[in-house]
């Protein structure tokens, strides 16, 4: 496990979803983390990369309540490849993603309002969660 952290802006609408077997709630991201370059002494948009994260338990919950496609996310997690069997593939292949432990908005660009809700017993990725139940980021 590598500890990562980064910015980027979220791809499409967060969708929170449960284990096929565990019925724990995860949502999968994708980020775009892009990056400025200088080209003849001028600031542009370089090329980005895109990481796919995954929260859990009520992370994932307040995370698809609470962000929208665009907006600017910091990220800090753990990254980690795994392997999986695509739909009518015969091979496997590997997958990285971020296993998020905090997913937050970016106030670089825009403003918040918190609002707390009810402390859970658990962290925010308990450890019975099997990768197996989560299928990778579409």
């Amino acid at each position: 496990m590598a500890n990562t952290h980064f910015a980027g802006n979220l791809t499409k609408d967060p969708e929170l979803k449960y284990g096929k077997t565990s019925a724990k709630p995860y949502v999968n991201l994708r980020v775009a983390e892009n990056r400025r370059v200088q080209k003849d002494g001028v600031w542009v948009d370089g090329d980005a990369t895109f990481r796919n994260v995954i929260a859990y338990g009520n992370q994932a919950e307040n995370i698809a309540e609470s962000m929208k496609s665009g907006q600017r996310v910091i990220v800090i997690g753990d990254e980690r490849a795994r392997n999986y069997l695509p739909e009518g593939a015969k091979e496997q292949a590997t997958i990285v993603e971020v296993h998020a432990e905090y997913v937050c908005p970016s106030l670089e660009y825009g403003t918040t309002v918190f609002t707390s809700t009810p402390r859970a017993a658990a962290a925010s990725m308990p450890p019975e969660y099997d990768e197996a139940d989560i299928p990778p980021v579409e």
